[in-house]
């Protein structure tokens, strides 16, 4: 995008340059949910996994001010409301 700013905005290519985050998002969360994965490896996909979710959560948020088909925008509606799920199960646990 870099490379033709125009396509910057583009509610389209956003929306699946965020899927295939949310997609490295939830591979994230079943490696760290893996009990063969060492401790490290854990703390380093779900923080990978909260980056990526932030990143993808920009460019549906940008996609969503940009788009003017109405499918398309439910579809991104509902991509936010996915994201908003697996933010939810990737959150850090509060300490007691």
């Amino acid at each position: 995008m870099l490379k033709y700013p125009n396509l910057a905005h583009n509610s389209t290519l956003l929306e699946k340059r965020s899927t295939a985050k949310i997609d490295m998002a939830e591979k994230c969360i079943n490696t760290s949910r893996d009990y063969k994965s060492k401790p490290k490896i854990k703390a380093r996909v779900w923080e990978m996994c909260r980056e990526l979710l932030e990143e993808a959560e920009r460019d549906l948020n940008v996609a969503l001010e940009n788009t003017e088909n109405p499918n398309e925008n439910f579809f991104i509606e509902k991509d936010i409301n996915f994201l908003n799920d697996l933010k939810q199960t990737s959150r850090k646990p509060s300490n007691r």
